[in-house]
């Protein structure tokens, strides 16, 4: 079946190569006409813009934060080594896991740390469940997704997120990750 926007895309295809700039002057009217015009942030209520020295000291400062959180997060993660011996697998297994987001890693040079929220040693099975759906839902990296299953969450009564799915509650721990990155 043809999608009537076929059309219009070949119309368009054709007009630019004959009068690019009249096409374009008709797509931003277009587009003023659907967003409105474009507004400047009014620097008395927002402050002006942030010189070059502002910026470098805020990426630094950010790098330095960011450092940090990397830093907590890989001094609570065991080795592959020491998950393969909880989990009673091979090396290899739990690199098989990593490759397939059915656990959550982070590299330290070349070895892998794993954050240890997502192990629960007295359980039969130590590893929680909906590690790799929420590995599909999590909009951010592993560092950010550790920091946020290690936090008490009000979409999950207060609860962190890897006590919930200790619990097994993966449904709703998902949906919570979803949210952040909707």
């Amino acid at each position: 079946m043809l999608d009537p926007r076929d059309d219009l895309i070949g119309e368009l295809a054709e007009r630019l190569g004959e009068e690019p700039m009249a096409v374009l002057e008709e797509l931003r009217g277009a587009l003023d006409e659907s967003v409105g015009p474009v507004r400047r942030l009014d620097p008395a209520g927002w402050g002006g813009a942030p010189d070059a020295h502002e910026v470098r000291a805020a990426a630094a400062a950010n790098a330095v934060r960011l450092a940090r959180e990397r830093a907590g997060v890989a001094a609570d993660a065991l080795s592959r080594e020491d998950v393969a011996e909880l989990l009673g697998v091979s090396s290899q297994a739990v690199s098989n896991h990593i490759r397939q987001d059915r656990l959550v890693a982070l590299r330290a040079g070349r070895r892998w740390l794993l954050p240890a929220w997502q192990f629960d040693p007295e359980s039969v099975d130590p590893m929680l469940p909906g590690i790799a759906d929420l590995l599909g839902a999590w909009p951010g990296s592993p560092v950010a997704l550790s920091r946020w299953a290690t936090t008490p969450s009000r979409d999950l009564d207060g609860r962190t997120p890897a006590a919930a799915l200790g619990d097994g509650q993966v449904r709703e721990v998902v949906a919570a990750a979803r949210a952040i990155g909707a």
